[in-house]
C-alpha cells in the first residue's frame, strides 16, 4: 500500500486521539511558549561580521570608548529658553544624572558637564547629549526603554535618536505592524473562504489550521531566541507565510478529498485517496520549502535573513504537519452530519478501486431507486460535498 495512502487511513482510524493530542500541543504552544516570542527577538542583525564598518567600530570602542552602535543621541530643544538659562542647564543636567543610573550607561556627555561648543545649536534653543553604552546590541537596546523613563518629566522637548534608540523602535513597530495585519487579514480571508467553500465549516478549517502553523512557529522561534539571536522580522515572515501556506495546503488538500468522496465507498477510503495524491504534493512541496530556507539560514551570515528564512522553514514544517488531521476532521463532520449515504456515489457512476483503477458503474440498489423516485434528502448525492 502506498505509504501516503496508509498514513491517511492511520490518521483516519485514530482521528480523535490525533485531535486530542494536536490541542494539547497547541494549548501548550499557545500559552506557554508562543506569546514570549516578542520578548526574546531582537531588531538590528544587520552587522556583518570581518566587515570594515566592524573593525571601524571595534576600534572606535578600544581606543575611544565609543562608537555609532553603541551610542545614543538625546536631543532637547526648548522654543522660550535657550542654553544659557539656568532653567535650560538645570532640566540637561538633572536628567543627564538621571540617565547614568541605567544599567550599561558608561557616561552621559553634554554641554554642562564639557562645556563644548559644537553640542550646541547656532540658534541656542537646542543642544544634545551622548549617551555611551557598554552593554551588548540587545542590551544597548534594552536600555533605550529604561533611558526614556528617566526623561519623563523633563520640562524640554526631548527625543532619543541613535542605533540602538533606532532598532528599539523597529521592534515596537513591527509588533504593532504585526497585530494590526492580523486583524484585517483575518477577517477577509475568511470572507473570501466563505465565497469558496459556501460553508462555515469548511471555510473555517484553513483559517485554524493556518492560525495553528503560526502558533507552532512562533513557539519553535521562541525556543530558538531564547538560545540565540533571532531577528524581529521572524515574526511577520512566519505570521505571513503561515498563514498562507497553512491556508494554501488545506485548500489543496480540502478540494481534493471534496472531489474523491463521491466516488469513493466509504469516508476512510476517500482520506487515504487524498492523502495518497494531495497529502503528497504538500509534503514535497514542505520539504522543497524547508530545504531551501535551511540553506539560507546556515549559510548566510546576516542574522536577519538568516532568521527570516528560519521562521518560513518553521512555519513550513509546522503547516505541513497539521494537514492530515484537518482532512480526517472535515471527512469525520462529512460522516457525522450524512452517515454513509452522502459519502457514496450516485446510481451508475463509476468508483475508483484502492489502486485509483476506475471499476465499472453498479447498477443502483432498490433503496437507492426508491429514494430518488421520492426525492428523499437521504437519496445519495454525488455531485457536491453536502454543506457542513
Amino acid at each position: 500500500m502506498d505509504p501516503f495512502a496508509r498514513l491517511g487511513r492511520t490518521m483516519f482510524r485514530y482521528r480523535w486521539a490525533m485531535l486530542a493530542g494536536w490541542l494539547v500541543v497547541l494549548a501548550a504552544a499557545g500559552v506557554f511558549l508562543a506569546p514570549k516570542a516578542p520578548s526574546v527577538v531582537k531588531s538590528g542583525g544587520f552587522r556583518v561580521p570581518g566587515s570594515e564598518s566592524i573593525k571601524a567600530a571595534q576600534a572606535l570602542e578600544r581606543d575611544f570608548h565609543g562608537s555609532s552602535y553603541s551610542t545614543s543621541v538625546v536631543v532637547y530643544q526648548s522654543s522660550s529658553l535657550t542654553v544659557t538659562d539656568a532653567d535650560f542647564q538645570t532640566a540637561v543636567s538633572e536628567a543627564s544624572a538621571r540617565m547614568r543610573t541605567v544599567r550599561h550607561v558608561r557616561a552621559v556627555l553634554d554641554f554642562t558637564n564639557t562645556a563644548n561648543p559644537a553640542l550646541v545649536s547656532q540658534d541656542g534653543h537646542s543642544t544634545f547629549a551622548i549617551v555611551d553604552l557598554d552593554g551588548s546590541e540587545s542590551e544597548d537596546q534594552e536600555a533605550v526603554g529604561e533611558l526614556r523613563s528617566q526623561l519623563r518629566g523633563t520640562r524640554l522637548d526631548h527625543y532619543i535618536t541613535g542605533a540602538p534608540a533606532v532598532n528599539y523602535d523597529i521592534q515596537i513597530a513591527s509588533e504593532d505592524d504585526l497585530h494590526r495585519a492580523e486583524l484585517v487579514t483575518i477577517p477577509l480571508v475568511l470572507v473570501l473562504l466563505l465565497l469558496v467553500f459556501r460553508t462555515v465549516v469548511a471555510a473555517v478549517v484553513p483559517l485554524l489550521l493556518g492560525a495553528s502553523a503560526v502558533v507552532l512557529s512562533n513557539a519553535g522561534l521562541y525556543l530558538i531566541a531564547s538560545r540565540t539571536d533571532v531577528s524581529v522580522f521572524s515574526l511577520n515572515v512566519a505570521s505571513m507565510i503561515g498563514l498562507g501556506l497553512g491556508i494554501d495546503f488545506s485548500l489543496i488538500v480540502l478540494t481534493r478529498f471534496r472531489e474523491e468522496l463521491p466516488n469513493a465507498p466509504s469516508v476512510e477510503e476517500a482520506v487515504a485517496r487524498t492523502m495518497q495524491t494531495a497529502g503528497r504534493s504538500i509534503t514535497y512541496s514542505g520539504i522543497t520549502v524547508v530545504l531551501g530556507m535551511l540553506l539560507l539560514t546556515l549559510l548566510i551570515g546576516l542574522t536577519v535573513p538568516a532568521s527570516i528564512s528560519m521562521g518560513v522553514m518553521l512555519v513550513a514544517v509546522a503547516a505541513r504537519a497539521g494537514r492530515p488531521d484537518g482532512a480526517a476532521g472535515a471527512d469525520e463532520r462529512c460522516r457525522e452530519a450524512h452517515r454513509v449515504a452522502a459519502c457514496h456515489p450516485p446510481a451508475g457512476a463509476a468508483r475508483r478501486s484502492a489502486d485509483g483503477d476506475l471499476v465499472p458503474p453498479q447498477p443502483p440498489d432498490h433503496a437507492s431507486a426508491v429514494a430518488v423516485a421520492a426525492g428523499s434528502d437521504r437519496a445519495p448525492r454525488g455531485d457536491r460535498l453536502p454543506s457542513a
